[in-house]
């Protein structure tokens, strides 16, 4: 069973993939971004995180790059991770390079990202 982080920015006050997570019956654990680090994802065992960002995507660019750090050094394994952000910017580069699975820029359909959350659940399972 997939043990899904969902991560939103501080601007953030409705998370679209919420709803989605809902109707696929899928548990899942939600928090601000600026609130979690790397160590407490990887400890926690969460083995797909998604980040919907509206606002900067800084944050998620440095998030990303430290796990990818930690799981480096300590050899542990990395969680699947899409990212959905408002706005395609020069941190999209920075994101894309810290292998983010999956990476959209809102708007997004609904089907598009049906199936790249089964598809990172069904890489899991």
């Amino acid at each position: 069973m997939a043990k899904i982080l969902l991560l939103h920015d501080p601007t953030n006050s409705s998370v679209q993939v919420e709803a989605l997570l809902k109707n696929l019956n899928q548990q899942y654990t939600l928090a601000c971004i600026e609130d979690v680090n790397a160590s407490f994802i990887l400890a926690s065992g969460f083995n797909l995180l998604i980040c919907e960002l509206n606002g900067k995507s800084s944050a998620c660019a440095d998030l990303l790059e430290k796990i990818n750090t930690t799981v480096e050094l300590s050899g542990s394994e990395k969680c699947a991770t899409i990212v959905i952000a408002k706005n395609s910017s020069t941190e999209e580069q920075i994101i894309r390079s810290a292998h983010c699975d999956f990476f959209f820029v809102k708007p997004i359909s609904e089907q598009a990202l049906n199936q790249a959350i089964n598809q990172a659940i069904s890489a899991i399972n």
